[in-house]
């Protein structure tokens, strides 16, 4: 959930119409596309990030404020150019919309991509978005709650899939021990809790002002508060800088981010929130095939099973809820929301 494939992983998308029955089918496909190519991007982006960590010494922190900075000015500059200057500020009318763009900045957008990339870090790229993955469920419980209602059965098979998938994923099989370290689970799982309040927090706002207009303020904000903490102005001796370096940080900047995010916006002008959500799956996938491949990233066959079975949660979440029902239950029901993510 850097990790901006979060836009894919919400099982329905408040506030975006279903696609229009009169699209053709080569629009549909255009749309497909499209979140194809933003999913694949958004993975192997993670992919480069290790690259960055593991090879180079670039730290989480760094690249965070880097990323947030530099992919929230190329958003800001061309929502200025096609919606105008006054609609990409309309968002600081009041103090009260200020202070929750702030909020949101820092407890959504930096957060949940400083817990992933310090998982990568103490992992892999795979397993670390793998992790990030499960946040759907987690949000399947914090609506329950909030509801006082017990979770549908859809949503009780989604979390049992999540769980046993987490299980298989960690520790691939072993069950006496973990497979991976201590630190690298829980920044795995904070990235999870970070990606939930990530979709949870700025419903109203997104609602408000768009998707775009929100995730270009919050990374630029996000990251300059993070640089505070950060200060990417100055980087270790043991960074390698070189061609290489930046052509990585160039990549997850535009593709990873920015061109990501455009694919995905753009794709639900042609399918529904529900087949984007289907198709962002792919994601991870990317990750942990571009991780296994390029990186030589050493995956067992129960690690790969447990990430189907977290991956399968967004599928599951996604398909319509009267699937889940008995015959006596097939009665019109509103089924409950489960908000749109603008980035990560």
């Amino acid at each position: 959930m850097d990790s901006f494939s979060n836009h894919a992983k919400s099982a329905t998308t408040p506030g975006v119409p279903a696609l229009p029955s009169g699209k053709s089918p080569g629009t549909r496909y255009t749309g497909l596309g499209m979140i194809m190519l933003g999913a694949i991007f958004f993975g192997t982006s993670a992919t480069a990030a290790q690259q960055l960590f593991h090879a180079y010494a670039i730290t989480p922190g760094w690249l965070v404020s880097i990323r947030m900075l530099l992919a929230g000015i190329v958003l800001l500059v061309g929502l200025s150019i096609t919606r105008g200057i006054s609609s990409v500020f309309g968002v600081w009318r009041s103090a009260g919309l200020m202070a929750r763009v702030f909020l949101f900045s820092l407890l959504g957008v930096a957060a949940v991509q400083y817990t992933w990339y310090t998982a990568i870090q103490l992992s892999n790229a795979a397993t670390a978005t793998f992790l990030q993955f499960t946040a759907p469920a987690l949000i399947v419980l914090y609506m329950a709650i909030r509801q006082r209602r017990l979770p549908h059965t859809q949503e009780v098979l989604a979390l049992v899939l999540t769980i046993a998938g987490t299980l298989l994923l960690v520790t691939e099989g072993k069950w006496q021990s973990l497979q991976i370290t201590p630190a690298a689970f829980w920044w795995g799982i904070a990235s999870a809790v970070a990606f939930s309040f990530h979709t949870l927090y700025p419903v109203s706002l997104i609602q408000r002002f768009g998707a775009p207009i929100i995730t270009a303020w919050a990374m630029i904000i996000g990251g300059v508060l993070f640089s505070l903490y950060s200060q990417p102005w100055t980087t270790s001796a043991q960074v390698q800088w070189g061609l290489a370096t930046v052509l990585l940080i160039l990549f997850i900047v535009l593709f990873g981010t920015a061109i990501g995010f455009i694919l995905f916006l753009g794709s639900l002008k042609h399918i529904t929130p529900a087949e984007a959500s289907i198709v962002g799956t792919i994601e991870p996938l990317a990750a942990a095939l571009s991780a296994s491949m390029i990186l030589n990233v050493d995956m067992d066959a129960w690690a790969w099973s447990g990430g189907v079975l977290i991956t399968l949660t967004v599928v599951l979440l996604a398909l319509p809820q009267r699937l889940f029902r008995t015959r006596k239950q097939r009665l019109p029901e509103q089924s409950p929301d489960y908000p749109e993510s603008p980035s990560a």
